[in-house]
């Protein structure tokens, strides 16, 4: 498990805060975090089937160009995906 501290903001009397008045209405919530058991979920249950992390690689490169484009009417933009058979690689 590993531990973090997480500042918070909130009102202060009932009255209303600015964030430049930040340091009058911070508190320290303390939590924990099994990053073991977010690692195991990760493995077994987002990417259950062998070939999701690709997919989900070449969909998040297609987002970005289509994203890029929405500001860039000429870029074309390009995915590609390459196989080092020998190193065990698949590269997107």
């Amino acid at each position: 498990m590993i531990g973090w501290e997480v500042q918070t903001l909130h009102r202060k009397n009932g009255s209303e805060q600015t964030m430049a008045d930040k340091e009058s209405f911070e508190r320290t919530i303390p939590f924990r975090v099994d990053i073991a058991g977010i690692i195991d979920i990760m493995g077994t249950s987002l990417y259950s089937r062998i070939d999701t992390p690709v997919r989900e690689l070449i969909q998040n490169a297609a987002d970005a160009i289509m994203r890029r484009r929405r500001s860039d009417l000429k870029f074309q933009g390009r995915i590609d995906v390459r196989q080092d058979i020998k190193a065990g690689l698949l590269s997107v």
